[in-house]
């Protein structure tokens, strides 16, 4: 059984970081760092701007604390049919007017209606905060 958790772990990380480093264009994807057994996702930070990338599989969605957010791109995993969907990039400054319009520090997929598209790199830390 740990094993498997595992593998599906290792799995669900490397599908995502993949296809968001596709779409940005990073192309030099290293798998063989990925597949190390003690590899961990480090966050992702470009001209010193933090983003973070939160997966969710299946039918979890997610649910984060505000306090521990910073930029971030969600990336949800149907692990049925390796179908992998990645959304916008939700800003620092998008996080926090969520957050002051709720009475919670949770913050919940359903609260982002406005991502903004993402398409290359440069488009990416030019939005970030």
């Amino acid at each position: 059984m740990e094993g498997q958790s595992y593998y599906n772990k290792l799995r669900v990380d490397i599908f995502s970081e993949y296809a968001f480093e596709n779409i940005i264009g990073i192309r030099n994807f290293d798998w063989e760092k990925r597949s190390i057994k003690s590899y961990k996702r480090k966050k992702y930070i470009f001209e010193d701007k933090v983003l973070d990338i939160i997966t969710f599989v299946n039918n979890s969605l997610p649910k984060l604390s505000s306090e521990h957010v910073q930029n971030c791109i969600f990336v949800y995993i149907n692990t049925h049919d390796n179908k992998v969907l990645v959304s916008g990039l939700a800003t620092k400054k998008h996080i926090s007017e969520i957050i002051n319009k709720k009475e919670s520090k949770i913050i919940e997929i359903s609260d982002f209606k406005d991502l903004i598209e993402l398409s290359s790199i440069e488009v990416l830390i030019d939005k970030m905060e």
